[in-house]
């Protein structure tokens, strides 16, 4: 194949782009390097030796006032001392593949003569030196591949790992054969090692019957040493012991006595019968030692709905008093906070007094606050998880009693109900500031469909709850003759929040939750935030509503930089944030670009990309000012974005050299976007991020629902290695399902 063919192929691009004067000649050879590269990595080395050897030709045809001109356009040096020759810029790299081509098609002394020559026109690269030694320990002229190695770690002062590498193996193939030259072979010894293979080979030979006599049957966990026993029952789960403990009664005493190694217990989905079995089995075995025993965990669930009431009026009452469980986990949905409530009240402090976490599935009560008397049943209580799935009021004003069917009944009359005053017997309880000073994380999740009310909105409102981390919040409906509420002020009660999740909740606005964060130094150390309206709202724009200040006043836009700047991730999905919003939170460095790794803007239909033909210009997303001042991001999320395709994603693939440390991109459900445009992105991002490897891809991209994309060219992206892991599913739901894809419930 002649590089003539090079010149008339028009499909393959230069790899790099020189100065104009050296465009025109140099082409010829950056399409050849690029057709040989691509042949080399397919397995096709003869015909890229081929390639490499017409690029090196026509390298050797230029003149040297071309080559200087090519030089130039490279901003190389062409100074020529004595007179010497000029080479063009890629002469070494063709003579490189030249020899990668001959090592590969195992010609071993073709490639010993390419890399001579390469250490004769370059002798200080180490790769040189490298790729020569290999050859040489290939064909075992260890005396010259020692020379050559030992010349090579001396220019880099012993500091390449390959050579080390090599320098050691030659030394040891050399002691071997100077030892094998003068091995000697003592008679006594040679006598010993033949009676002794003898023996093995005789007992090889005889019947299976007569040795199975003289083997010994080893009893694992019945003959250890029981200090040893609890070091291997660690290593298994709760499941596998019970299962260990069926295969004899030596076995289950030897369980049974380290208790200890029983740290989680997974009761989901159980009846009442075997719960009771449960409760008896924790009965027997921890209260006869008279001693302490911790439970990481217990997670319970009942199979039956008539038996929940049941079995959790079971577990708080018959616990054992020597259990402390941290971690407990109970999905009762047709219990409401008033039954839970009652029921911990009536099975004694002793169980909760040392519980960490909890996380009950319930039924919440509108007209009651009973799920802040749960919290403070719970004095040392971490970390609190309230999922409500249904809400219920009660019939009659009577006392209901816990257990009735007809006490409670569905809330289909009520769903649009505001937060009730308490009632008189309980006033005293919800007057008195209980302060929780223990708790860490919330965890809030409602059904919206079901439940319109705030819970927890009064103790977020007094702040009740100082040394709160980690704040999640979705599906609640924010009260509308409450501004305090709506305006976010009580955010304030948390300045050492470090995770904020707010999703899909009604009357809840960021356009107001920004105007809080603008005026007010609200955190001192936010590393997340997630913000996602559930409809759109008015479109938002930083620079609106800014009161004209003189020189010696405090600008209005203060306190953006001290809430944002501490953020590690920014999710933003779904809401009416605007493309120069965005752009002016980056560009006045109210975030932190040597901290931020995560950015979600999927489906925010005000932000719009250059080349767009965008009406309003506070909806454009100046990419190259965002990508430039946000150079450590990790994973960027674009998913069901209107403006994103072929012809905006070349703003993307223009700035691919600030995304130096991108590793998850997700750019699923843009029904416009080609595979084209995706290819150059790849292509493009592993071509800026070379390595000695070749090149370095990207390690996750979603594509999920993008239509327009073929699957060939998803398998050419794979074959090429152009990405590590590739997600697309056609048919795969959007995000808009809020608690399926976007937050996980545990």
């Amino acid at each position: 194949m002649s590089y003539k063919f090079i010149t008339k192929n028009k499909k393959y691009t230069p790899m790099s782009s020189p100065g104009n004067s050296g465009v025109a000649i140099d082409s010829t050879v950056l399409k050849a390097i690029e057709l040989g590269t691509r042949l080399f990595k397919s397995g096709e080395y003869l015909q890229a030796k081929r390639i490499f050897t017409n690029a090196l030709r026509v390298c050797d045809s230029y003149s040297q006032e071309q080559i200087m001109r090519i030089r130039n356009s490279y901003q190389l040096d062409t100074a020529r001392p004595d007179n010497k020759r000029l080479y063009h810029p890629r002469y070494i790299k063709i003579l490189d593949n030249i020899c990668a081509c001959y090592e590969k098609l195992n010609d071993l002394k073709s490639c010993l003569d390419v890399s001579q020559r390469l250490l004769k026109l370059e002798p200080g690269n180490i790769k040189c030196y490298i790729r020569c030694t290999r050859t040489l320990i290939k064909l075992k002229d260890w005396k010259r591949a020692y020379k050559t190695c030992s010349r090579g770690l001396q220019l880099c002062n012993n500091d390449s790992n390959h050579l080390r590498q090599q320098k050691q193996f030659i030394k040891n193939n050399m002691v071997q054969k100077q030892d094998g030259k003068r091995s000697y072979i003592d008679p006594s010894e040679e006598t010993k090692i033949a009676k002794k293979r003898k023996n093995n080979n005789f007992l090889e030979s005889l019947p299976k019957k007569k040795i199975k006599g003289s083997t010994k049957k080893t009893d694992l966990v019945g003959n250890l040493p029981i200090e040893i026993l609890p070091i291997i029952f660690q290593r298994f789960t709760t499941n596998e012991l019970v299962t260990l403990s069926l295969v004899c009664n030596k076995w289950r005493d030897k369980i049974l006595y380290h208790l200890d190694c029983f740290q989680e217990f997974n009761l989901a989905p159980i009846n009442f019968k075997n719960f009771v079995k449960f409760m008896d089995f924790l009965q027997q075995n921890f209260t006869r030692t008279y001693r302490k025993y911790i439970l990481s965990q217990v997670k319970v669930s009942s199979r039956i709905t008539s038996e929940e009431l049941r079995i959790t009026q079971l577990l708080f009452s018959k616990m054992p008093k020597c259990i402390n469980i941290e971690r407990l986990i109970l999905s009762m949905p047709t219990l409401t906070t008033t039954q839970i409530f009652k029921l911990m009240v009536r099975g004694g402090t002793d169980f909760f007094a040392r519980l960490l976490e909890l996380s009950l599935m319930i039924t919440y009560r509108p007209d009651k606050q009973h799920e802040l008397e749960i919290l403070q049943t719970c004095p040392l209580l971490k970390k609190i998880e309230l999922i409500f799935v249904n809400s219920l009021v009660p019939i009659f004003d009577g006392n209901n009693s816990v257990g009735r069917d007809g006490s409670f009944n569905v809330m289909a009359r009520h769903t649009n109900m505001q937060i009730p005053t308490v009632d008189n017997d309980e006033q005293g309880i919800v007057e008195e500031k209980v302060i929780y000073s223990e708790l860490e994380k919330i965890t809030l999740i409602c059904d919206k469909k079901k439940i319109k009310n705030f819970p927890l909105c009064r103790a977020l409102l007094r702040g009740q709850f100082p040394l709160l981390q980690k704040l999640t919040i979705t599906g609640v409906t924010f009260p509308m003759n409450n501004q305090d509420i709506i305006n976010f002020q009580w955010l304030l009660n948390f300045p050492d929040l470090k995770e904020l999740w707010i999703e899909d909740n009604d009357n809840c606005e960021l356009s107001k939750f920004l105007q809080l964060l603008k005026f007010s130094n609200v955190w001192k150390n936010l590393e997340k935030l997630t913000f996602r309206e559930n409809k759109l709202y008015p479109i938002i724009n930083l620079d609106e509503d800014q009161p004209v200040t003189n020189d010696n006043e405090v600008p209005s836009m203060l306190f953006y930089k001290e809430n944002l700047q501490n953020l590690e991730k920014l999710d933003l999905m779904g809401t009416s944030i605007s493309g120069s919003a965005l752009t002016r939170l980056c560009e006045q460095e109210y975030l932190d670009g040597r901290k931020l790794r995560s950015l979600n803007i999927g489906n925010c239909p005000n932000i719009q990309f250059p080349n767009n033909h965008a009406h309003a210009a506070r909806m454009i997303l100046d990419v190259n000012a965002v990508l430039k001042r946000l150079s450590k991001l990790e994973e960027i999320n674009l998913s069901h974005l209107s403006s994103l395709n072929d012809s905006t994603m070349k703003s993307f693939i223009i700035n691919v050299p600030f995304l130096e440390n991108l590793k998850r991109l997700d750019i699923s459900h843009n029904f416009e976007i080609t595979g084209i445009s995706i290819y150059e992105f790849l292509k493009k991002f592993q071509m800026d991020h070379d390595n000695e490897a070749g090149g370095q891809p990207l390690a996750y991209l979603n594509i999920d629902g993008c239509s327009q994309v073929s699957h060939i060219t998803v398998n050419m992206i794979r074959a090429q290695n152009l990405v590590t892991q590739v997600d697309c599913v056609y048919e795969r739901d959007v995000w808009r399902k809020f608690g399926i894809n976007s937050y996980s419930y545990s």
